[in-house]
């Protein structure tokens, strides 16, 4: 708790605050008045759908990458030996 809480606390408990007369009764009768609802989902759900579907949707399209990157890969050299001796070429 930080200070102004703290302080907020103290000054509640000076202070005088008579509730007025009949507040109970105004007050239960305006919560009967609400409608009831059903507990709806919290958005907590809904997120986390989301959240999946994202996932999903970054990983195909990383394996999609993956998968053009290895098609598409240019060899030069064969094989060290080849690319030995080109760098001695250029050197020259």
């Amino acid at each position: 708790m930080n200070e102004f809480d703290m302080r907020m606390k103290e000054r509640a408990r000076r202070e005088d605050c008579p509730i007025p007369e009949g507040f109970d009764r105004r007050m239960d009768a305006a919560l009967e008045q609400l409608p009831q609802t059903a507990p709806r989902r919290g958005r907590r759900f809904y997120r986390i759908v989301a959240a999946a579907a994202v996932l999903c949707v970054l990983a195909t399209a990383a394996g999609a990458v993956g998968a053009a990157l290895r098609q598409t890969r240019v060899h030069f050299f064969q094989d060290e030996e080849e690319l030995l001796a080109a760098m001695e070429e250029d050197k020259s």
